[in-house]
């Protein structure tokens, strides 16, 4: 199974790829104050990067991580979340992002 991208065909441009490589916004889901968890490391990864964005940990258990205020659920944040990264168990995530 061939899972690379085509190639551009000569003359069209290539796909837009800033959301991905610089977000103006980025979720963490499942973000955590524990130390040793994913959404912890995640979160602590972006915040050491000196991110400039804004960032919205998503944590329904409480109400705020490292300083930043945290949202139950990513339909809860009020502004448009270009990048969402996920720190949960895989069986979490369909209800994480529904």
């Amino acid at each position: 199974m061939n899972t690379a991208l085509p190639k551009p065909e000569e003359g069209k441009t290539k796909p837009d790829m800033s959301a991905i490589l610089r977000p103006s916004s980025v979720a963490v889901i499942g973000a955590s104050a524990t130390e040793g968890k994913w959404g912890n490391a995640i979160l602590k990864g972006i915040l050491k990067s000196g991110y400039q964005g804004k960032l919205y940990p998503v944590n329904p258990r409480v109400n705020e991580i490292l300083g930043l205020r945290t949202y139950a659920t990513v339909t809860q944040v009020e502004e448009p979340v270009e990048l969402a990264m996920i720190g949960i168990r895989a069986n979490l995530v369909p209800q994480a992002v529904s």
